[in-house]
């Protein structure tokens, strides 16, 4: 494959996809600080497909679409993308941030050519950053459903072996502590860097480290409301349980 770099616009996507969002930690992957997104968002901007083609192709696989969205973008923007193909890793990435951070289902029409649709960068991203700018909160991280999701789910999995051997942790016995609450104490462990998540050949292992990292920052636990319904949800859906918010003590 032969991609040649012109544009300013790839620097930053390779900026972003060479740097945290390649790590081994599932998470962090998804997680988006505010200025990582302000970097992105000065440079990208909407890029033209055929309606013909784009109505074509949304009925079929989503890989179909995101990958002519791909190749779409980098033509706009005088980007060669000879010998691309959808198995070079490159275009893995190229269609993940295209994914990321474009609204592909919901193009707009161009209004002076009726064979032209645009497509959008995120407007959920534009708020973001507008109501980071408005309130002075620059070091604010954009959590999307995913990340919160893939967080609580691998934790829950975690908490859930620790519950299910409550008789020989006397913590657990008796309810003192039930799987929810437990479930948020591990997120905020995870925090401060005491549990610590990597995926390595498609496995998601679970470490602990008695140190931590005083470097961490919480991120999910700022907005207690959001995570502790995801918590529950997540035990009510996979374990059968009746929790409520309520029930997280903490």
């Amino acid at each position: 494959m032969s991609i040649n770099y012109k544009n300013n616009d790839i620097e930053n996507i390779m900026f972003y996809w060479l740097n945290a969002k390649n790590s081994t930690e599932p998470i962090e992957r998804n997680l988006l600080s505010f200025k990582e997104i302000n970097k992105i968002f000065a440079v990208i901007s909407e890029f033209p497909v055929s309606i013909n083609r784009y109505l074509y192709l949304i009925e079929e696989k989503e890989d179909k679409i995101i990958d002519y969205c791909v190749r779409s973008y980098l033509n706009y923007n005088n980007i060669s993308i000879k010998g691309l193909t959808l198995t070079d890793e490159d275009a893995t990435k190229f269609k993940n941030f295209i994914k990321m951070f474009f609204d592909i289902k919901y193009p707009v029409k161009d209004i002076k050519d009726i064979n032209i649709y645009w497509i959008y960068p995120k407007l959920e991203y534009k708020m973001f950053l507008a109501s980071c700018i408005s309130n002075n909160l620059l070091e604010e991280y954009y959590i999307s459903s995913e990340a919160l999701n893939s967080l609580v789910e691998i934790i829950s999995a975690f908490s859930w072996s620790e519950y299910k051997d409550g008789d020989k942790n006397p913590v657990l016995v008796d309810n003192i502590i039930n799987l929810p609450t437990l479930i948020y104490a591990n997120i905020k462990l995870y925090e401060k860097g005491y549990i610590n998540i990597k995926e390595i050949n498609n496995r998601v292992e679970i470490s602990l480290d008695i140190n931590g990292n005083k470097k961490k920052k919480p991120i999910f636990s700022k907005n207690k409301r959001i995570l502790k319904e995801r918590i529950v949800k997540t035990c009510n859906e996979n374990y059968k349980t009746n929790f409520t918010l309520e029930d997280i003590k903490v």
